[in-house]
């Protein structure tokens, strides 16, 4: 639940079936892309120390 939370996407999204399961897609995005895969509200470019919080590799 808290990746759900954090992530704003469930585990029985269309996206995570077949071979593709949620914290195989998040693994596979990080640390790298964690834009890709964190709910966009929680972090955007316009965020002070933008940079600071996307080298954050706390997941």
């Amino acid at each position: 639940m808290l990746m759900e939370t954090f992530l704003r996407k469930k585990p029985t999204e269309e996206i995570f079936s077949g071979e593709i399961k949620l914290k195989h897609w998040v693994t596979k995005a990080l640390p790298g892309s964690i834009t890709e895969v964190l709910d966009t509200n929680l972090l955007t470019r316009e965020d002070k120390n933008f940079a600071g919080k996307e080298q954050c590799h706390l997941f």
